[in-house]
Parts: C-alpha cells; sequence; structure tokens
C-alpha cells in the first residue's frame, strides 16, 4: 500500500459542532488532499469545555463519500504540557475500520491539555493523511 500524505490545516474560531457524536467546538479541521489537489476527507477535532473532552473524527469527503473505504482516526492528550516540543501520547483513542462516511468519534478527557490528532482515507490505493498541527487546543 502506497502512503500518500498532503493536509491543510485551517484555524477555526469558536464554532458549534456539526460532525456528530462530537459536542463543543470545533478547534482544528485539517484537509486531506492528493497529490493532484483531490479533497477526499477531512480531520475535525472538537473541544466540549463543559466536558473536558476533546473529540476527532475522520469524514469522507468528494469521492470517497458514501464509498467503503479503509478509514482511520487517532487522538491523544500530549503528556508534555504546552510548550513547543513535540506531544507524547500520555491518553490516546483510535479507530480503525471499512467505512463509508467517516471514522471515529473517537476521545480523550483533557482539560486543559493540549491534543493532538491524525486519519486517513484509502483512495485510489492510497492513504491521503490529515493531521492537527503537533498540538491543538493548549
Amino acid at each position: 500500500m502506497a502512503l500518500l500524505l498532503c493536509t491543510a490545516t485551517i484555524g477555526i474560531g469558536a464554532q458549534s459542532a456539526q460532525a456528530a457524536d462530537c459536542s463543543g467546538y470545533l478547534i482544528n479541521r485539517s484537509v486531506a488532499r492528493t497529490s493532484s489537489g483531490v479533497t477526499v476527507g477531512e480531520l475535525v477535532t472538537y473541544y466540549n469545555s463543559s466536558t473536558g473532552y476533546n473529540c476527532a473524527r475522520f469524514n469522507h469527503l468528494g469521492p470517497t463519500y458514501g464509498v467503503a473505504s479503509q478509514t482511520y482516526v487517532y487522538l491523544k492528550r500530549c503528556a508534555n504540557g504546552t510548550g513547543p516540543d513535540l506531544c507524547w501520547a500520555e491518553t490516546e483513542d483510535r479507530s480503525l475500520g471499512t467505512y463509508a462516511y467517516y471514522a471515529g468519534p473517537v476521545k480523550v478527557y483533557a482539560p486543559n491539555n493540549c491534543v493532538g490528532a491524525q486519519g486517513y482515507v484509502e483512495y485510489q490505493g492510497k492513504y491521503v493523511w490529515a493531521y492537527s498541527p503537533t498540538k491543538i487546543g493548549c
């Protein structure tokens, strides 16, 4: 299986959660694009300040929407605080399977902590990834 990495990260202000099963506010959206620029998915991450939980989903978009494909989403709470260092997983959750619309939601309890997320969808025999910035929600 070939690996294809192409993402775009879009910073998001406080917006209500629109992804089913993820309550709270959208804190990051990263788009998964093929090397030719076809958007095939998005990684969305939310934070719910009333519960302290972060939540992530990887949604199929464009040509993958409604098509059963291997899809993965991973969310971790960073163990090393809110500095500029790498995010080492202290707590994590993941979902991997053959899905037609999305993988997830996955959740971690992370009040006052940074989180990191990543995910992919298989498209034309390649994994097309999306990553959050190293740390979000700090």
